[in-house]
Formats: C-alpha cells, sequence, structure tokens
C-alpha cells in the first residue's frame, strides 16, 4: 500500500517501509471500504513544520473491479488523485434515511462538485467516532469521502442539552 502523495494539498515525503494500520472495514453499497492510519511521524510535507504525534486517514475503496486511494487533497474530503479539485456545496440539505439520502449532522453539510456537478449519494458507514459518507460522480464515476463526528453537537444543542441539565 502505497501512502498519499499528498497531504491537505501539499508534496508528501515518507519514509521508506512505512505501512499503515488498518482501523475499520466498512461496507457501504456493494463498495469495501478499508480506513487506514498513517503516523504523521512517518512524513515530512512540504511547507509544513515536520509532527511529532498525531495521523492521517486514508482510504482504500474496492467496488467494480477496481481498487481506489482516496486522500485530502486540500479539501475537507477524501478523493482520488489526479482528478479536479472538489469543492463544497454547503447548503442546507434535506435529513435522509442513510440509505437513499445522507443521515448527518444538521448544522455541517458538505456536498463534492466537481466543476458545477453534484456527486451522488452512494452510502454511509461507521467507525471509531465517524461516520463515512461515500459519493460518486455520475458521469467520471470519480470517488469522494466526507467524514464527520458522530455524536458532535453544534452551538444550539448544546445549550439545549444544558438547559435540560439544569
Amino acid at each position: 500500500m502505497k501512502p498519499p502523495q499528498r497531504v491537505f494539498g501539499f508534496p508528501a515525503h515518507w519514509q521508506a517501509g512505512v505501512a499503515p494500520r488498518a482501523v475499520a472495514d466498512l461496507d457501504i453499497a456493494g463498495f469495501h471500504v478499508r480506513a487506514l492510519r498513517w503516523e504523521c511521524s512517518d512524513v515530512r510535507v512540504e511547507g509544513l513544520e515536520p509532527w511529532t504525534d498525531g495521523h492521517l486517514i486514508s482510504f482504500v475503496v474496492l467496488g467494480g473491479g477496481e481498487e481506489r486511494s482516496l486522500s485530502q487533497q486540500g479539501s475537507v474530503f477524501y478523493q482520488e488523485e489526479g482528478f479536479q479539485l472538489l469543492t463544497s456545496l454547503e447548503k442546507k440539505f434535506k435529513q435522509g434515511d442513510g440509505v437513499s439520502a445522507p443521515k448527518w449532522h444538521k448544522s455541517y453539510r458538505h456536498w463534492p462538485v466537481a466543476g458545477s456537478v453534484s456527486f451522488e449519494f452512494v452510502g454511509q458507514g461507521y467507525f471509531d467516532t465517524q461516520v463515512a459518507y461515500l459519493f460518486r460522480h455520475q458521469s467520471s464515476n470519480q470517488l469522494a469521502i466526507f467524514t464527520d463526528e458522530i455524536n458532535r453537537q453544534d452551538a444550539e444543542e448544546h445549550y439545549a442539552d444544558e438547559e435540560r441539565r439544569g
């Protein structure tokens, strides 16, 4: 498994022989998605100070006879290298059931867009304290993943909880 070539949009130089640790295996709508943890102490990123602790996540997606690697390329989305950098359509989306539409936190919604074309929602899966939303571009079949904290609260929810607790 080769490490991401870019981290936050910057070229990355990894130590020889570095290997990730698999942290989750998810089945999302016919795709097998593996989350990989890479240690930050194993990489030097051009333009950034060296890290001594922490980690990065990337994904390997198997489906349709293909294996694809997705990492953050400079946006909130994990995406394949070599495709146009995805932008985020941020607006109020209807809460879904998690199968036909994302079931996500109401205050934090990012939908991938390439050029002016929105991706379609494929499905979602859960690992650790994260939910991973898988999207696919209809014409290019490019994949993208957006992750979010499962139990994250927005300010409105936080204050409502405080009020209930007294």
